[in-house]
């Protein structure tokens, strides 16, 4: 259902949360854990929680502070390739993991459920005007209500749909289903530069996306044809199936700017100014991966520990914390420009990458990380005269 200002009482609390997915949860579990003293209403639009995302990456040991106990998979081993090339890593001490929605959702609601001072309510919706009427309790909003983001010209989408591929047969033996398939069969089409991820979740089941790096907004039908045919290429390579023995669901659905967000979207109403942006909306995704949900539970650590600490909890707006510094931000805007201006390098730029770089490496690079050694590594792998020329752009623009 859509509620207003006049079905909640927004004076009972102190904390107003809107929008309850990964950046709106993962803060109210830092409130939790800080024992945070005011009451806190969380909004999320959505009637009931099913399993819609996947979250991946290289996350440290703080990273996943907040989720202790939390059940996610584990890979020690990564793959890059095209037709002719092939890239493996393996990092014991810096693995891939893969987290699934639906652990995370229901681990959250357990914490929530568990609290005397945090309200859920799910089925509701604020227009932006309702936003108005909250004067007495602090917003943080983390899905941008009146905002519109505005793709720039070196800007791309990364699109697409992800299926979930089951078979009665095995699909992965004990080495295969501890590897992950970031990026293969990487190509071009009229619609972009693509690639297909494999995240495998037993021995019976994979996760597959095709995934478009591109200007265009590709329909989520497009995307899921993909996918599906990809899915059974998979298997096909796997066993010798029959029609009765697969099933390929879709499941996830990603339309994330590889851009900086914040540069480029529209501002709310002036009389907004006391709410916070948080996840997505504020930059929190890298622009050069799409990859957030590390930086996401950093800035929900910092900011419930910031909270919790506070007397007396101010209307004002809290502090934007700078998600990546300045020169991440200007390489990954260096390398958004290559890959607008000169499409068909996409895939010489990503195995040249995975080449020149250890496992450890490249997943300290991938999770900003990375000291400034390994950026000279992968900077020297690059295409030289395309990278002097998108600096050169990127100042004319």
């Amino acid at each position: 259902m859509t509620v207003t200002s006049k079905a909640i009482d927004f004076s009972e609390f102190d904390l107003v949360i809107i929008g309850g997915g990964c950046a709106g949860l993962s803060l109210t579990l830092a409130l939790l854990q800080y024992n945070y003293a005011g009451k806190v209403l969380v909004i999320e639009r959505r009637e009931q929680y099913e399993h819609d995302r996947t979250w991946s990456g290289w996350f440290s040991q703080s990273d996943l502070a907040l989720l202790t106990n939390l059940s996610m998979q584990t890979f020690p081993g990564w793959s890059i390739s095209d037709a002719r090339h092939c890239y493996c890593h393996t990092s014991t001490s810096h693995p891939y993991y893969s987290i699934s929605s639906e652990h995370f959702y229901s681990y959250a609601i357990q914490k929530i459920h568990a609290s005397s001072n945090v309200q859920l309510l799910t089925g509701a919706a604020l227009s932006v005007n309702d936003l108005s009427a909250i004067t007495h309790s602090h917003i943080i909003d983390t899905v941008g209500l009146g905002i519109e983001i505005t793709r720039p010209r070196y800007g791309l989408w990364q699109s697409f749909v992800g299926v979930m591929v089951s078979s009665s047969s095995v699909l992965f033996d004990v080495n295969t289903q501890s590897h992950a398939t970031l990026m293969s069969d990487m190509s071009q089409d009229e619609n972009g530069f693509y690639f297909t991820y494999i995240i495998p979740q037993n021995p019976h089941q994979a996760l597959v996306e095709v995934t478009y790096f591109t200007s265009k907004s590709l329909t989520r039908d497009y995307l899921t044809e993909r996918s599906t045919h990809a899915a059974q290429r998979l298997v096909q390579t796997k066993i010798t199936p029959s029609l009765n023995d697969i099933t390929i669901t879709a499941i996830e659905y990603g339309h994330l700017p590889m851009w900086d967000v914040v540069s480029h979207q529209t501002p709310r109403s002036q009389t907004h100014h006391h709410i916070t942006l948080a996840g997505n909306i504020s930059g929190a995704l890298r622009s050069s991966s799409g990859y957030g949900f590390a930086t996401i539970q950093r800035w929900a650590n910092q900011t419930g520990k910031a909270l919790s600490h506070t007397d007396k909890l101010s209307t004002k707006p809290l502090l934007h914390t700078r998600h990546y510094s300045r020169w991440v931000q200007w390489m990954d805007n260096i390398l958004l420009v290559v890959l607008v201006r000169y499409p068909k390098l996409s895939s010489t730029i990503f195995l040249r990458m995975a080449n020149r770089l250890t496992g450890s490496e490249f997943a300290q690079f991938m999770s900003h990380r990375a000291p400034l050694r390994i950026w000279l590594k992968v900077i020297m792998a690059m295409p030289k005269w395309a990278f002097i020329k998108a600096v050169w752009w990127s100042w004319l623009d």
